[in-house]
């Protein structure tokens, strides 16, 4: 598969004004989230709650969260440089973004490449929390600590999801020899969602107290009549322990539909979203509606005509699963796919042009 090993070089001042703008709507996220978490819970059917009501399987199980953290307290946007040199942000990873915690690793090897020591030896680029190897596992254990007991969980459920896990474990053993004295009383207990418990009010991993869990899981494949993972919900519930990322946003931030929210005029007035936030939203988000909303327009010969100006996205997949180029598709097939999205909660999303890089096949030396 060809693939570019050179970098995308953004200049400061773009990256500033991005984290500005991307500030701004992670707010905006969070805002979403918790004023849908407080509408179920009050029972309350409000352009929130039915804007995403293709997650009503988990409403109330949202709804009894407690927390004294953000929603989003670990994230990233899946980002594109457009032709006019601005970072742009297609889609949100709100629940367990993988990458963040190792994108230090990956750079680490890059720089050894020979394009890559040829490139580092012309610049000095800026460094950020995320290039420190072990900067993830800071940020957890030093939340964790704020909260009382220095441990914590990575979890995940039923096998799923395992790869950053078992690496983050032997980073934190690294962690605890290189600085034994911030973080060497801290242990990061790996395991499944069926092993947390409340014990006297506590909440446990394997038996060992925690008050952060990490969940690298897929909140789809959640049962919330299932007893065995009782101590888990117990866990969303209690005051002494919080999940890294709510369950708001592993679902609700997570789908493609929460950009399309932070679109819709009756949600913005609903959440008070300032004029400039509205301006971050617009210089950094694509315009993104639900197919439902704007079935009939995408069917009209205008709209099938500049279909190449549209991709079509499933609501709840990942890894490029569920995503349809309008300019992949015959005149016939778009509005088939059209149909069908609308019934699945998909999203229409305008294209970013990205433009072309040079690429090296994994065959080239690098």
């Amino acid at each position: 598969m060809p693939v570019s090993v050179v970098p995308t070089m953004i200049d400061n001042d773009e990256i500033e004004a991005a984290y500005n703008d991307l500030r701004d709507v992670r707010n905006c996220l969070n805002r979403l989230c918790s004023r849908f978490r407080r509408d179920v819970a009050a029972r309350k059917s409000t352009c929130v709650t039915a804007f995403f009501d293709d997650f009503s399987t988990w409403h109330w199980l949202m709804a009894q969260e407690r927390r004294s953290l953000d929603d989003t307290m670990l994230m990233r946007y899946d980002m594109a440089l457009s032709p006019f040199g601005r970072l742009v942000a297609m889609e949100t990873n709100a629940a367990c973004p993988g990458g963040i915690i190792s994108c230090a690793h990956v750079k680490a090897a890059w720089e050894k490449t020979r394009i890559g020591a040829g490139i580092m030896d012309q610049f000095d680029p800026v460094t950020y929390p995320v290039d420190d190897v072990f900067g993830f596992l800071r940020f957890v254990f030093d939340l964790a600590r704020s909260k009382g007991s220095p441990n914590v969980a990575i979890c995940n459920y039923n096998g799923v999801y395992t790869n950053e896990l078992e690496t983050l474990v032997k980073y934190a053993e690294e962690l605890a020899e290189t600085e034994p004295d911030v973080y060497g009383q801290a242990s990061l207990v790996m395991c499944d969602i069926t092993e947390i418990a409340e014990v006297n009010g506590a909440i446990t991993a394997k038996g060992l107290p925690v008050s952060v869990i990490y969940n690298k899981i897929d909140a789809t494949m959640i049962d919330v009549a299932n007893e065995e993972i009782s101590g888990w919900v117990a866990a969303a519930r209690s005051e002494t322990c919080d999940f890294l990322n709510s369950l708001s946003a592993m679902y609700i931030a997570e789908a493609k539909s929460a950009l399309a929210a932070l679109h819709s005029e009756e949600i913005r007035a609903y959440l008070n979203i300032s004029d400039s936030e509205i301006e971050s939203i617009r210089r950094r988000v694509p315009m993104t509606q639900r197919v439902r909303d704007v079935e009939a327009h995408l069917l009209t010969s205008e709209a099938i005509e500049r279909r190449g100006d549209f991709v079509l996205k499933e609501n709840y997949e990942s890894r490029g699963v569920g995503i349809l180029l309008g300019s992949k598709l015959n005149a016939k097939s778009w509005a088939q796919h059209v149909r069908g999205y609308a019934l699945k909660s998909g999203i229409v999303q305008n294209v970013v042009k990205i433009p072309a890089r040079e690429k090296f096949s994994e065959h080239d030396q690098a």
